[in-house]
């Protein structure tokens, strides 16, 4: 008995472990290394002047280029934008596979090359540049940037 059950118990956790999104998925998107702080009056999230953002995703097992390729995240489809110049920030888009229960887990990272001015900014994932579909919490920042589809935050740096 004990062995049918021990069956069982692996064959439900490798079923409901799957998300089965390996085709890709994008899940979150927000300001990394500080305890997300709540929005402020204005809206905007407290940011640190060395920003470094996170878009969690699922998808394949692969290395960075075939990864920004197979999603269309990169640093044409992934911005920081200054609101009082409208420019986008320089930054650098990074990605990496591995993480979850099936080892498909995708992290891609943004790092403003140098230190934010005092002001405030709003992240913008333009999504008709990328071929993922937004899942969770990042369906819930759908929304649009200069007329486009996009996952839109905003933030602050004091």
């Amino acid at each position: 008995m004990s062995r049918v059950r021990g069956l069982v118990a692996a064959t439900a956790v490798t079923v409901l472990s799957a998300c089965g999104y390996c085709d890709g998925a994008l899940r979150v998107m927000q300001g990394e290394g500080y305890s997300a702080p709540r929005p402020d009056d204005s809206g905007r999230t407290p940011l640190e002047a060395n920003a470094t953002f996170l878009l969690r995703a699922d998808g394949p097992a692969e290395e960075e280029p075939k990864l920004k390729e197979l999603s269309g995240v990169d640093a044409e489809s992934w911005k920081l934008f200054a609101d009082a110049t409208g420019e986008p920030v320089p930054a650098r888009v990074t990605a990496d596979s591995g993480g979850q229960a099936c080892l498909n887990g995708v992290s891609f990272h943004m790092k403003v090359l140098s230190p934010l001015a005092p002001g405030a900014y709003t992240l913008v994932l333009f999504l008709d540049k990328v071929r993922w579909r937004t899942l969770g919490e990042a369906a819930q920042k759908l929304g649009t940037y200069r007329g486009a589809r996009a996952l839109v935050t905003r933030y602050a740096v004091r």
